[in-house]
């Protein structure tokens, strides 16, 4: 199926995920369920997707269990505790036997940085009792068996992040810029993925795969990988997931090859790509190292951060935007205005891209200063997003009921100006769930024939809202912004779809 046209056919957990779960595999009551507890950390991950991936394909099918992360990134037991199977909870993973399967974490949102992740981590469960951590470092295997062994050992990343450029936790973060760098490479070159049924909505599990098969055939530790990746072996590792993705795309095809998706030419010649991946791995050690013996242990969340904006400025940069990135960032290590700033709760990395361009990080932060903060109360309010272009026709509304969480009700038009016959094409459909706020973002639960999925509405610095229905956050439009309930909230189609024809 597509990522996700709309919130509507499947639910958006399938698509995130990558296919539907519809009648996803239950333990019933004549079989011994098998109770998997964990967490999803890079550094921790909230409504996160995870899933047993019984046939390794990285995609979420109907047969396969699955559960969310809760507030904290931990599933079916909770960080003071909790046992969330003892009842029934949406952060309950339970599996039909302690056969060995892969573990598949998707999405969700980080929550030092408190940014939409958007690829997927894994790790084998053996059927042995023990929490069960996803990293980037079980992501890659074996190969990083020590360092994951080290976090296994103690899980506080933020007090720990920082002793070293080469700690564990600084290859964890290492690694997983390289496989998002390599990842778009491939993303370049077949550009349907994310839109084509026939292709897997990201690549990232093929590259942590190919960089763990790469490193066991040449016997270099995951270090020693990453301290001086040669253009041969980036090579190697591109050649790799593009053997996999048209492995898929044939398997998905019952064998035959499907003509209509094209492998395009990069825009970065294998040279390239690997002066960028070495460039990328250089400035993250090197700001890595200086904020490890520059700042006081006071400053932690905000060197995530710091960290963080170097690496999303990054990844599409060329070796003289990222040396210009860094030597600016270097010039706000002890800047503890600026570093406050960072720690703050209401911190979006989204006010922090583009630097190349710019000599001072005055704009970025005042932006950010000036975003529209959130209503006090959202009692009987409600919110009219819009998102029209020559793709498609989008409008949602939602119906909020509670003065900082609650219920809400949601009404959904989505039309696909391109395939104006296709089934999952509404003119008004119902959604309902749950949702909380902070001074500028509100989390959201909707629910859709039972599948529910974890969303965000951002407020920002003029009259659009960002919203991440789906995976990538984009901005939405509005008129009204947020204004009284006007009408009986809509609790059927037909009642949506005669609300949404009269804005």
């Amino acid at each position: 199926m597509k990522y996700l046209k709309s919130l509507l056919a499947v639910g958006v957990v399938a698509a995130l995920a990558g296919c539907s779960p519809d009648d996803q595999d239950v333990v019933d009551s004549t079989q011994s369920a098998v109770v998997v507890n964990g967490a999803v950390i890079d550094p921790f991950i909230a409504s996160a997707v995870v899933f047993a991936d019984y046939n390794e394909d990285d995609v979420l099918d109907p047969f396969e269990p699955w559960t969310f992360t809760d507030k904290d990134g931990y599933y079916s037991v909770a960080k003071d505790g909790t046992d969330y199977c003892a009842s029934t909870s949406r952060y309950c993973l339970k599996l039909p036997s302690n056969d060995p399967v892969k573990l598949v974490a998707v999405g969700g949102y980080d929550l030092t940085t408190l940014e939409r992740i958007n690829s997927r981590m894994s790790t084998m469960y053996t059927g042995t009792s023990g929490i069960q951590y996803i990293t980037p470092l079980t992501s890659i295997g074996d190969l990083s068996l020590n360092e994951q062994q080290s976090i296994d050992a103690n899980q506080n990343i933020m007090e720990n992040a920082f002793i070293s450029s080469d700690s564990a936790f600084g290859l964890a973060f290492n690694i997983h810029k390289v496989v998002e760098l390599i990842s778009g490479v491939i993303a370049e070159e077949y550009p349907d993925i994310g839109d084509d049924e026939d292709l897997p909505i990201d690549v990232s599990g093929y590259t942590y795969r190919a960089i763990n098969k790469l490193g066991k055939e040449e016997k270099l530790s995951l270090a020693s990988l990453l301290a001086q990746l040669t253009d041969d072996q980036v090579d190697k590792i591109l050649n790799d997931v593009r053997a996999k993705l048209d492995a898929f795309i044939i398997k998905k095809n019952n064998g035959v090859a499907n003509k209509s998706i094209q492998r395009v030419a990069s825009a970065s010649n294998a040279s390239n790509i690997g002066e960028r991946v070495r460039e990328l791995t250089k400035t993250l050690s090197r700001l890595h190292s200086l904020l490890s013996t520059q700042l006081s242990q006071d400053f932690t969340p905000s060197k995530a951060r710091l960290m963080q904006i170097l690496a999303n400025n990054s990844i599409g940069a060329t070796t003289e935007q990222l040396q210009d990135v860094t030597d600016l960032l270097e010039g706000y290590i002890t800047n503890e205005t600026f570093l406050n700033k960072l720690a703050e709760d209401s911190f979006d990395a989204d006010y922090f891209e583009n630097l190349a361009v710019q000599s001072n990080l005055d704009g970025s932060t005042l932006r950010m200063n000036n975003r529209n903060e959130l209503p006090a109360d959202l009692t009987n309010m409600q919110l009219v997003l819009t998102d029209k272009n020559e793709k498609r026709d989008a409008v949602i509304g939602f119906f909020f009921d509670g003065e900082n969480s609650g219920n809400i009700t949601a009404c959904v038009k989505f039309q696909n100006l391109r395939k104006p016959n296709d089934s999952q094409n509404t003119n008004g459909t119902v959604l309902v769930g749950s949702w909380d706020k902070t001074g500028y973002i509100i989390d959201l639960t909707l629910t859709l024939a039972s599948t529910e999925e974890a969303l965000r509405i951002k407020t920002t610095d003029s009259s659009s809202f960002i919203f991440d229905y789906d995976k990538n956050e984009k901005n939405w439009s509005t008129n009204t912004a947020f204004s009284a309930t006007s009408i009986t909230v809509p609790t059927t189609d037909q009642q949506c779809k005669d609300w949404i024809a009269s804005l």
